[in-house]
């Protein structure tokens, strides 16, 4: 699947949806687009992916856009954020929320225009001298968006969910999360794969999917792990070691974005009764969950709750309603998450804002 719309902070906040394109609470939840430029939320001063045929492009570094108060890696973080937020053209920050592609990107001036039409292509902003920059690379269990370089070095593809789960060996789990990241880090840092990176060459990992594999009719138990949420936690936490830590401290190795936040255990097309049915109006756009507060935080939570606790930097948020609330704009599942300590980034699943209003109608 692709999941690919970012969730701003003014969907689940009343009082800032008026002022989501402008305002620097909404450029943190933006960063993942643009950490190659201002240093990022999640990972510190990234470099950028590919603009045209300037391959290894990186911000700051193009004659006439090496002095922008965001180039300054001795101020901080937020004031470096401000003041590109600052600089972004009111009608390129629309397209600055699509992980994988942007159909109306324009380029003007010093890189090469890209072909509208190709997925993959993210905008740049060539009056800043930024590149590009991909945000959505799955990574379940490889770097699954990863094809081969062009001198023939292929990505590893690890054993499903249920079988590492099936180990339960979490010390095993998290060496494979580091291969995977290590893969990811090699493949930004290439940027000589065959389709030139179309298929994503992002420092973000959508993965790993903590939603427990709780009734085989749910059909992505493969993406899953166990139905345990002990089991399901320990887990997750070993996957944000794996993907974040590397041998330097001072930055995160791959971003990790757990998916998909929560009780998102639906697949395939229901009657009302249970029974399966081509027309059914029940899936995982329409579903509203309802759950006491006990089996949310008993149940559902724990996996999220242990990895956010463990450091994780993502989350996205799932299609489903839960009592009447669709993920991506519930205040209930932001506050959960900043009790738990969260300070990264929430991306929606994809077309999860689009079923707030056409499905949902909330």
């Amino acid at each position: 699947c692709c999941f690919f719309l970012l969730c701003c902070t003014y969907l689940s906040s009343g009082h800032e949806r008026e002022h989501w394109l402008t305002s620097h609470t909404t450029m943190r939840i933006l960063l993942p687009t643009v950490s190659a430029i201002a240093g990022a939320l999640v990972i510190n001063d990234l470099v950028g992916c590919t603009v045209g045929d300037g391959r290894g492009m990186s911000a700051c570094v193009l004659p006439g856009h090496t002095d922008y108060p965001f180039c300054n890696t001795s101020l901080s973080i937020d004031e470096r954020v401000k003041d590109l937020l600052g600089r972004i053209h009111i009608e390129d920050k629309p397209n600055l929320l699509t992980a994988r592609g942007c159909r109306d990107c324009k380029h003007d001036g010093s890189s090469q225009r890209r072909d509208l039409g190709q997925p993959g292509h993210q905008q740049a902003l060539d009056y800043l001298g930024v590149p590009e920059y991909y945000w959505g690379t799955n990574c379940i269990h490889s770097a699954q968006m990863h094809n081969c370089t062009e001198d023939g070095r292929c990505v590893t593809s690890f054993p499903s969910g249920p079988s590492m789960a099936a180990t339960f060996n979490t010390e095993l789990v998290q060496k494979v999360a580091g291969v995977i990241s290590t893969e990811v880090r090699a493949a930004f840092n290439a940027k000589n794969w065959i389709d030139d990176g179309a298929n994503g060459v992002g420092l973000d990992c959508w993965a790993p999917v903590l939603n427990l594999n709780r009734d085989p009719r749910w059909g992505r138990h493969g993406e899953g792990g166990a139905e345990d949420p002990k089991l399901m936690s320990d887990i997750g936490v070993a996957w944000t070691k794996g993907l974040q830590e590397g041998e330097d401290s001072r930055f995160v190795k791959i971003a990790i974005t757990l998916k998909h936040f929560v009780a998102n255990s639906v697949e395939g097309s229901w009657l009302p009764n249970g029974t399966w049915s081509p027309v059914g109006p029940i899936n995982r756009h329409t579903i509203d969950v309802n759950l006491s507060n006990h089996t949310l935080a008993d149940y559902y939570f724990r996996p999220f709750k242990e990895s956010i606790k463990a450091g994780a930097k993502g989350v996205m948020c799932a299609y489903n309603s839960v009592n009447g609330v669709p993920m991506c704009l519930s205040e209930d599942m932001r506050n959960a998450r900043e009790t738990w300590g969260f300070d990264g980034y929430v991306t929606s699943d994809s077309d999860s804002v689009d079923d707030a209003y056409n499905t949902h109608h909330y």
